[in-house]
């Protein structure tokens, strides 16, 4: 059962036979499923959130794997790229840099500044940072895997640590 992002496969490709980690791999599936049903974050900060902890992991599979899912949201190529080199960008709305700003904060320093949290909580209420902070661990845990298992990005040989956003 492939995952959203189509992970899984490539996940359980590296696992020793011996080993529950496809059994796992389903589990994460699962619960990426429900995340992504019950969130109560609109789509595209859903989006901008996962492309920050790909930025902060310079995951390049993940971010590769994200552009499509985030254009389908209406987050612009610019805007992608942006936030791809960890930055905030200008074209998103007030709430949107809110989330990306805690989403790099938080990912880069482990804390969040009073003001920003502030912000934050009046922007996305309690259940909305609970469900930052759960796409952020999400995906931190789907990067940590890409990065373990060093996962490619399709047809691209990788000389560095640097980010792909692909331009299509």
């Amino acid at each position: 059962m492939p995952s959203p992002g189509g992970i899984s496969p490539q996940i359980t490709q590296f696992a020793p036979p011996e080993s529950s980690t496809p059994r796992w791999a389903v589990k994460l599936n699962e619960f990426q499923a429900s995340e992504a049903k019950n969130t109560t974050l609109p789509p595209r900060v859903r989006e901008l959130v996962i492309i920050a902890v790909g930025a902060v992991w310079l995951a390049e599979y993940e971010l590769y794997a994200q552009v499509n899912v985030a254009r389908k949201t209406g987050l612009s190529d610019d805007a992608v790229a942006t936030l791809a080199s960890g930055g905030v960008p200008e074209d998103l709305s007030e709430e949107e840099k809110i989330a990306a700003r805690l989403a790099f904060e938080l990912m880069s320093r482990h804390r969040v500044d009073d003001e920003l949290y502030r912000e934050a909580e009046q922007a996305f209420g309690r259940t909305g940072l609970f469900d930052i902070l759960t796409v952020m661990g999400e995906y931190q845990t789907v990067c940590s895997m890409m990065a373990l298992f060093e996962v490619p990005v399709p047809g691209v040989t990788v000389t560095g640590r640097v980010p792909v956003v692909p331009q299509i």
